[in-house]
């Protein structure tokens, strides 16, 4: 399996490529395009302790039921707002949420089909039941001792165990192996070593 990032940055982009070349005349930067700040039903909020709610409500259906649960009905068709009129839905968005906590409003729509979650810290996200069961972390021994909690790997194979990924080596550790996988001999990596080109052995 070959993948690369730069792979999926061209699949991000390809929509609002495709937005750009359509003529819609929607301008690509940040805030003007629909699903990076553009829509209010589609935005983060922050709320009364400092943290932020991802509001992902772009479906009708999660639209209405959130305004229902919020008793702003009156949002009902401003789903799509835009403009002034968007800007007018923000606000009001963002005095509301302001009003708690960012987990007492994941517990205000617990039970509801609104899809609305929370924007988690790095802590957060690494501790979660569903980081854990996916091993995205693992705490590993680094070679000055200690812990340290290192990212899993991303893609899973079927029928194959998840492996723990290696601790980072120490400066030069691997110096001998890696040039003596590319050809150098033992008296070669000696004279490399005795110039100061790689490092001595046991250098911390």
């Amino acid at each position: 399996m070959d993948r690369h990032l730069d792979d999926r940055r061209v699949g991000r982009v390809a929509g609002d490529s495709g937005i750009q070349s359509t003529g819609w005349g929607i301008p690509q930067e940040r805030g003007a395009l629909p699903l990076a700040g553009m829509l209010p039903c589609y935005d983060t909020y922050r709320c009364a302790d400092g943290g932020y709610v991802s509001l992902g409500a772009l479906e009708p259906w999660f639209w209405r039921k959130l305004v229902t649960r919020l008793g702003k009905e009156d949002f009902g068709e401003l789903q799509y707002a835009a403009g002034e009129s968007a800007e007018g839905v923000r606000r009001d968005l963002q005095t509301i949420f302001l009003g708690k906590t960012r987990d007492e409003w994941i517990r205000f729509f617990e039970g509801e089909d609104v899809c609305i979650s929370p924007v988690l810290s790095l802590d957060e996200a690494l501790s979660h039941p569903n980081s854990l069961r996916a091993a995205w972390s693992w705490t590993s021994v680094p070679p000055l001792g200690g812990t340290e909690r290192q990212l899993g790997l991303p893609i899973k194979i079927a029928g194959e165990e998840e492996r723990a990924p290696g601790r980072a080596p120490r400066l030069g550790e691997h110096d001998d192996p890696v040039l003596a996988e590319l050809g150098y001999s033992g008296e070669e990596i000696d004279g490399l070593r005795a110039k100061g080109v790689i490092r001595k052995r046991g250098t911390p």
